[in-house]
């Protein structure tokens, strides 16, 4: 007896001991561990980094508090998991907080007076740029709708404040599948958060102008958001030294509808083959709904703008038809009433094609489908060296038309007796180039080109992106109302207005560009869905209850027989 309790007495100071150093190494060497299949809870290398080198506090006011399903609560606990892993980088430099905004504003009752002082709340934080989700909840059959708003303000200094939105809706999608696709983003949003507190020296991206490329006020509202992480300017390349170009991380040919001279195509070309980036948006074919609109039809025309044998070279060809898609937007039209008066009609415009995605490539992964207009479309051309990824393509209801051609409002129109026509699928519409490429002047033997400062004739290692579709960049402006920028992507010809994916999708473009997959690499972690049968919940409900309340009693029940048996086997 006396033996047992000596070794009971040694068992429980050994396993003291080891709990002490167990502390103490835990308090003095920071380790975690993530036994999860898809590392859900692993940050990328570049989001440590982020998080380790903030020079301040910054602060998260994360407004997903309250009463709602257990999808938000999964998403709830999911930011928080994530946050508490980018704060155990960040030396106690994020900080954040779950409110509830108000309770009374997911009640949809009250009087008149409490009714309007609900929406006064509701307008302030969809002011500050919340956008609210409006939830339909189950319950015992039973149901009712809630407005929730999954987002945060974030704050640096106690002065910089923007607001962040969690919940990425896309058209069409599941419920379910749309919010798991905003927790596998999570980790994205937060480090692209925090970069936007702290990027105090910002890179230089441009845009060409000077070849009819889109004005500062078509191009506005990207700029507005290019200008929270990178120093954007406008530059004309014939006025601007070849060698200075290369101060600019990216450059962007936004739409030109005129020729650029091969001394214009030198620098581009010189740009690139010393490692400068290009997004190029270049259409071979001209319309422009302004005039089909006023005169009800109007002439398509090919355009040349040089560039288009730079790219062949590069690895893209550019197709000279106009795209239309019955997967598009609609078209405000004039309908005239009986009583001859009229009234505004919207129709889907074949020539206002959506575009989606394929690839699972970071950029477009869990994209939102791209808006354009009067599309082109471009083929890959093979090129020793150069990788293609295909961004975007039409549906799988496409067709075009081979330009030049005459077009009408009214010949763009979905008609059924058509229908039959749109049998192309998944046409290339953006292609991001990666790998080596050689000069296009390489075997000219043009001394005004060859001598340019630091000529190269190929660069092993670059990437660009080209896009079919200008329109893609061009967002709409209000004249009527002192020229007031549309945010690009938003359209409301539906009876729900949407907005659509073109900003994040160029944002992301250029991102990768100029900085590789840094930041990129939080874009393609993916959590997986494991569902419960709710069919079987429903069978089965009171099964289940009746396992999950005896199940741990009988196995305390049998740890115990079991433990006894064994003491009294050791006294005998």
């Amino acid at each position: 007896m006396k033996n047992y309790k000596k070794q009971a007495i040694i068992e429980i100071t050994l396993v003291g001991i080891l709990l002490v150093l167990l502390n103490f190494v835990a308090t003095t060497n920071f380790i975690r561990l993530d036994l999860t299949k898809e590392k859900r809870f692993t940050l990328s290398n570049s989001s440590k980094e982020i998080a380790a080198s903030l020079p301040d506090v910054v602060y998260f006011k994360i407004f997903l508090e309250g009463d709602f399903d257990a999808r938000f609560k999964r998403l709830q606990q999911s930011l928080k998991e994530t946050l508490d892993e980018f704060q155990s980088y960040s030396n106690g430099k994020i900080q954040y907080e779950f409110i509830d905004p108000n309770t009374e504003i997911m009640d949809s009752s009250g009087t008149v007076e409490e009714k309007q002082e609900r929406h006064s709340r509701m307008q302030q934080l969809i002011d500050l740029g919340l956008k609210p989700t409006s939830l339909q909840v189950d319950q015992e059959n039973e149901f009712s709708r809630k407005t929730i708003f999954p987002g945060a303000l974030v704050s640096f200094k106690g002065t910089k404040e923007f607001p962040m939105n969690f919940l990425r809706e896309q058209f069409g999608m599941p419920a379910e599948i749309a919010l798991n696709q905003s927790i596998e983003n999570l980790e994205y949003d937060i480090s692209n958060a925090l970069k936007k507190c702290v990027n105090i020296k910002k890179k230089k991206i441009a845009y060409t102008v000077g070849h009819g490329e889109l004005g500062k006020d078509y191009t506005a509202s990207l700029t507005n958001e290019l200008s929270d992480y990178y120093d954007v300017e406008r530059i004309r390349i014939s006025d601007f030294p070849a060698a200075e170009l290369n101060k600019y991380a990216c450059l962007i040919v936004a739409k030109p509808d005129s020729l650029f001279e091969n001394y214009d195509l030198s620098k581009l070309d010189q740009y690139v083959m010393h490692g400068g980036k290009l997004l190029m948006l270049v259409e071979n074919v001209r319309a422009e709904m302004d005039s089909l609109k006023s005169r009800g039809q109007t002439f398509a025309p090919i355009v040349n703008t040089g560039l288009e044998e730079m790219l062949f070279r590069y690895g893209v060809r550019l197709n000279s038809v106009l795209l239309k898609d019955l997967a598009c937007t609609r078209i405000q039209l004039t309908e005239k009433l009986a009583n001859g008066g009229t009234r505004p009609v919207f129709k889907p415009w074949t020539f206002a094609p959506l575009y989606f995605t394929q690839s699972e490539h970071p950029i477009v992964r869990n994209l939102e489908p791209v808006a354009g207009m009067f599309s082109g479309t471009l083929d890959t051309v093979s090129r020793e060296g150069v990788t293609k990824t295909v961004l975007l393509r039409s549906s799988d209801h496409a067709t075009t038309l081979q330009a030049p051609v005459l077009l009408s409002i009214e010949g763009s129109l979905v008609k059924q007796q058509d229908m039959i026509l749109y049998r192309s699928e998944f046409l290339p519409i953006a292609v991001l180039l990666e790998g080596k490429f050689n000069s296009i002047f390489k075997n000219y033997g043009n001394d005004s080109i060859t001598k340019l400062l630091g000529y190269k004739n190929q660069i092993d290692d670059n990437r660009m992106i080209i896009i079919s579709d200008g329109d893609i960049i061009k967002n709409k402006v209000l004249v009527q109302r002192g020229n007031e920028i549309v945010p690009l992507g938003f359209d409301n010809t539906d009876q729900i207005p949407k907005t659509y994916g073109n900003k994040k999708f160029l944002m992301n473009c250029i991102e990768y560009l100029v900085e590789g997959t840094k930041l990129m690499d939080a874009r393609s972690k993916k959590v997986e869905i494991r569902p419960l049968d709710r069919e079987k919940i429903k069978l089965y409900k009171s099964q289940y209850q009746w396992f999950n309340i005896v199940f741990p009693i009988l196995l305390v029940v049998i740890f115990g027989y079991i433990n006894n048996f064994i003491r009294k086997q050791r006294n005998t």
